[in-house]
């Protein structure tokens, strides 16, 4: 299944999954911070909306990120998001990073959701394998990278603001 959403979006799904837990990378996908990483951090694009949707919807949320766990804590808080998350999973320590799928299992466990049930949202091609190899739906935004390498994600954003989690969750595209 193709559907459009809006211009340069694209959700391509098969078959129809239910989505009970939203698993977010950090650096590109909730904090804009690859340009200005050591000195400040601001929310991306549409971030908050999408946060208050699945906090409305009760759809519990995990920051997976292979980051230090103290730099992923300081960002989180620091952009004033933190109270949105369930878990916060650091790669930092584990025996490999992206595209191994072991830190999006680790956070599907960490909310008690099956990993055919779990939305990642990403903007690197490794953990856009790595959500694939877990067996989740994977959306991925164009914030770090072009769309071009991005091509293997289920749905493919210019950035979260491109497109309303009203329509993108709506019953006949990736019911929740």
């Amino acid at each position: 299944m193709s559907v459009e959403m809006e211009k340069h979006s694209t959700v391509l799904l098969e078959p129809k999954r239910e989505i009970e837990a939203i698993l977010f990378d950090m650096d590109g996908v909730l904090a804009d911070s690859i340009p200005a990483h050591s000195t400040a951090w601001n929310s991306a694009s549409g971030v908050v909306e999408w946060l208050d949707f699945f906090k409305r919807k009760q759809i519990l949320c995990s920051g997976a990120s292979s980051g230090d766990m103290a730099n992923i804590v300081i960002v989180l808080d620091t952009l004033q998001v933190s109270g949105y998350f369930t878990s916060i999973i650091s790669g930092a320590l584990l025996p490999a990073s992206k595209p191994d799928p072991l830190i999006f299992k680790l956070a599907a466990a960490s909310l008690g959701a099956d990993t055919e049930k779990c939305l990642v949202i990403e903007d690197a091609p490794a953990g856009i394998q790595a959500a694939k190899s877990a067996n989740m739906v994977c959306c991925a935004i164009a914030t770090s990278l072009s769309r071009d390498y991005l091509n293997q994600a289920d749905i493919l954003l210019n950035d979260l603001s491109q497109v309303s989690p009203d329509t993108l969750f709506s019953d006949s595209n990736l019911p929740i």
